[in-house]
């Protein structure tokens, strides 16, 4: 009884692990995202310009 209930604990507690991991890169994610996008945006811009001129 006391071993059915360490194993359900232990499952509990590595779902809450694996969703604060997956929380935290998310979080990342979004806060590294802006900058990412803004890098990609003037990078296609420079050759964008390089190829007209």
């Amino acid at each position: 009884m006391n071993h059915k209930r360490y194993i359900v604990t232990s499952f509990i507690g590595s779902l809450i692990l694996l969703l604060s991991f997956f929380l935290g890169i998310f979080t990342i994610v979004i806060m590294i995202f802006p900058f990412v996008w803004f890098y990609i945006y003037r990078m296609l811009d420079k050759v964008g310009r390089s190829d007209t001129q």
